[in-house]
């Protein structure tokens, strides 16, 4: 799949989440944490408004298959970060 064909949905995310890991190497474990969580929790909710014809880079699964995971990614993230003592 070349990178027209993914979509500016994926490339949000992709730019969301090395964000989110550039955060996290510059010693800002948690915020960094907190961002590719955010992306994720975004991308369920574009996956979940958006008709798949305008995020095919999101639509891997059915529809409801990717909210859910898009979805569980992001909370289970956000969680993690904020409970672990880092």
């Amino acid at each position: 799949m070349n990178a027209a064909r993914l979509g500016s949905a994926w490339w949000a995310l992709a730019v969301l989440c090395a964000a989110g890991l550039v955060m996290i190497v510059a010693d800002s474990v948690r915020m960094g944490g907190y961002v590719i969580g955010s992306a994720l929790l975004a991308a369920a909710a574009v996956r979940a408004l958006v008709p798949s014809s305008k995020t095919p880079g999101l639509a891997i699964r059915h529809r409801v298959i990717d909210v859910c995971l898009y979805g569980g990614l992001g909370l289970a993230t956000i969680l993690i970060f904020a409970v672990v003592v880092l």
